[in-house]
């Protein structure tokens, strides 16, 4: 539960008949919050390495955005006719000094 971002409160308010305290819980379950996200993080990596050794071609992207430094690029190029710049003509607007050149 701590692992998934559940406050100490919230699982204390799970155990026993009625909860238990948060400070005892956090006495007696200190190396579990401590390790627990670790844990979860290794388990998530590696089915994504077992994924990346059956050839799955998500894994290995995933793998290379996150650990490789990859990064996809997007880039929008907007052109005119046969490449030429754009001309756009705003209308309707009435001018103010703020708006105006």
């Amino acid at each position: 539960m701590a692992a998934c971002g559940i406050a100490h409160d919230e699982i204390a308010k799970c155990l026993g008949a009625n909860g238990i305290a948060p400070k005892t819980l956090r006495r007696h379950f200190r190396h579990e919050f401590d390790t627990s996200l670790s844990q979860v993080n290794a388990l998530a990596g590696s089915q994504v390495i077992a994924a990346m050794k059956r050839g799955e071609p998500w894994a290995c992207c995933f793998w290379l955005k996150c650990r490789g430094g990859w990064k996809e690029k997007q880039g929008i190029e907007h052109s005119g006719p046969d490449g030429e710049s754009l001309h756009i003509k705003v209308t309707g607007i009435k001018p103010t000094p703020e708006n105006s050149e």
